[in-house]
């Protein structure tokens, strides 16, 4: 498998992992909080052929599309991801939209063991960009965040996952998709905060 971390230059520096969103990036305001706020590793996850789907689809809503063509489309998304697990091996992951449907993605596909790895999932687009009939898995040691005022993902269908999972719900009032009140009142980091003592409670 190819991959961003194939070759890493440098050792990260925390077991903190942050996977950006489609319209994210390894520079976006979450990962360079997260850099400067945890050391966190913010890799660029490939992005060209999940926009290129939905450019062809005329930007139809996700769930309209194939899921064999969006599972294609998000495959060198993906693939950076598990090559940033793999090198990384971080205690805590957070994803973002796309990223939070990777994680998912990735704990289903058995690359990631929640019993040693905190998940906080930041509006994640499951429901959108996952085969929608798969079994939902056990992920206690999680945090789910959402957006009260978020129109771009399904809250219904994504709590639904978030619920049958067992992770533990938040919601940041009057935010819309970008969490960008989560962050500044510090709902993402407390987050990171709480996997911290849960994991230390193990």
């Amino acid at each position: 498998m190819s991959g961003i971390f194939a070759k890493p230059e440098s050792a990260p520096k925390s077991g903190i992992l942050f996977l950006h969103g489609l319209e994210g990036s390894s520079t976006g305001s979450k990962a360079t909080h997260l850099k400067n706020r945890w050391d966190a590793a913010c890799p660029s996850l490939r992005t060209d052929l999940m926009r290129q789907l939905s450019s062809s689809k005329g930007n139809k809503p996700w769930t309209d599309l194939e899921d064999n063509d969006i599972e294609f489309a998000l495959k060198s998304a993906y693939e950076d991801a598990v090559s940033a697990v793999r090198y990384c091996s971080p205690n805590i992951i957070l994803g973002s939209s796309m990223g939070g449907a990777i994680l998912y993605k990735m704990i289903c596909e058995e690359v990631v063991n929640t019993k040693e790895t905190f998940c906080v999932f930041l509006a994640p687009a499951i429901h959108e960009l996952t085969h929608r009939d798969n079994a939902i898995p056990d992920i206690k040691n999680s945090f789910w965040v959402f957006g009260e005022s978020d129109t771009i993902i399904s809250k219904s269908e994504n709590l639904k996952i978030a619920i049958k999972s067992g992770g533990n719900v938040i919601f940041s009032p009057n935010d819309n998709h970008r969490l960008s009140k989560a962050l500044e009142t510090g709902i993402i980091d407390a987050s990171i905060v709480s996997s911290l003592e849960l994991s230390q409670a193990l």
